[in-house]
């Protein structure tokens, strides 16, 4: 109790000593705000420029296709490295769209995955002769693609049933156009590149015509048109049709992930490239020759080199001006100090002992330091 009595009266000490020479106090606060707020803009500055040139580097990279800045793609590619069945991709599918996407360590915003088979031709219902390609409406490979149904507009016609006998899938607009296709036309997809003695033909019936909603929205992992040559299928169609009867029915698997990348700094860029790298190697041990085809590891590797270089620059920069406000510093310390000589010979003549000016002044210093670190965060934060 007696030791709270003696804080309570070496606090209620000081604050009147602070008090008393309000002009001293108010010039060693503005000093220490000052270079406290010179210092932490430095690095915070840094950041968010390179920050800022990060998100639009990769945002506008050629490869990128005007993806989001924190987008991942990892592609399976059956033309290169062989189709696979649908039970094939289970391991790689779940990880990817869960473990994966939370290891990479940025909160998820959007996950899709796309399946293609291999290409079709698609005639008119009553073809007899699926040797005569002029007769085909062209090549066409069967895909589903998730939560593409909140991203579309059905034009006519409606969103494909599960189950329907014959298969029902969604055309393009642009493809419904360039055909002549409309909602409720019976054709035929016929596998070309399987044994011409024992051919797949397919039925199928034009359940609906679409376009997007918004083709900029960050959705979008290939540009709509690249959907003009598909027939949306919806994933139990898929599955429960269209795998029994195909072989290797998967030529092409994407997965596709836009994370939150605002809490991106220096500080923890290199362990998201080390996550990247990580998440890339347990794909490919799921499925081999999986690609991640976008990621921002290189221009995160980039934006901490650059951020650091222009932090040491500025820096730099910065010292004359910071040596310069210690000395102003110093000058008011001292100032402090002289007027205050009378005061502590006062302290001890009465019994004070060092070790109680000490405090005092070790109390006045943490007190000061407090305020003025909190007001030259938010000062730095204000000027960045």
């Amino acid at each position: 109790m007696v030791l709270l009595y003696r804080l309570r009266a070496i606090f209620m000490i000081t604050f009147k000593r602070l008090w008393a020479q309000r002009s001293l106090t108010a010039a060693t606060l503005l000093g220490l705000v000052t270079a406290v707020a010179l210092i932490m803009t430095v690095p915070l500055y840094a950041d968010a420029v390179y920050f800022r040139i990060l998100q639009e580097e990769l945002s506008t990279n050629a490869d990128r296709s005007r993806k989001p800045p924190f987008a991942y793609m990892y592609d399976y590619v059956g033309s290169w490295a062989g189709p696979v069945q649908w039970e094939d991709i289970q391991s790689v599918d779940s990880y990817l769209l869960e473990d994966g996407a939370r290891a990479l360590g940025l909160p998820a915003q959007l996950t899709v995955r796309h399946l293609e088979t291999d290409r079709f031709r698609l005639y008119p219902a009553d073809t007899t002769n699926y040797a005569n390609e002029a007769a085909a409406f062209g090549t066409f490979s069967f895909a589903t693609t998730t939560y593409i149904a909140d991203h579309i507009e059905i034009v006519e016609g409606a969103y494909p049933n599960d189950g329907a006998n014959p298969l029902e899938i969604l055309i393009s607009e642009e493809a419904a156009s360039t055909l002549g296709l409309q909602v409720g036309d019976n054709l035929v997809a016929y596998d070309y590149a399987q044994d011409t003695s024992n051919p797949l033909e397919t039925a199928v019936r034009v359940a609906g015509v679409w376009r997007a909603a918004d083709p900029e929205t960050d959705f979008w992992f290939f540009r709509p048109p690249i959907f003009d040559d598909l027939m949306l299928v919806s994933e139990p169609a898929f599955v429960e049709q269209l795998s029994p009867m195909l072989n290797n029915e998967i030529t092409r698997a994407v997965w596709y992930l836009v994370l939150d990348g605002s809490s991106v700094n220096t500080s923890n860029a290199d362990a998201l490239v080390a996550r990247s790298a990580q998440v890339e190697r347990r794909a490919e041990n799921l499925l081999p020759k999986v690609r991640n085809v976008i990621t921002p590891a290189d221009g995160l590797r980039l934006y901490r080199t650059q951020a650091e270089q222009l932090t040491i620059l500025l820096t730099a920069f910065n010292v004359p001006v910071i040596g310069l406000i210690l000395a102003f510093i110093g000058l008011i310390v001292g100032l402090a100090v002289n007027q205050r000589r009378n005061e502590i010979a006062v302290m001890r003549s009465r019994g004070g002992t060092p070790a109680q000016v000490m405090g005092l002044a070790l109390v006045e210093g943490l007190l000061l330091g407090t305020v003025a670190l909190g007001l030259g965060v938010i000062a730095a934060l204000g000027l960045v």
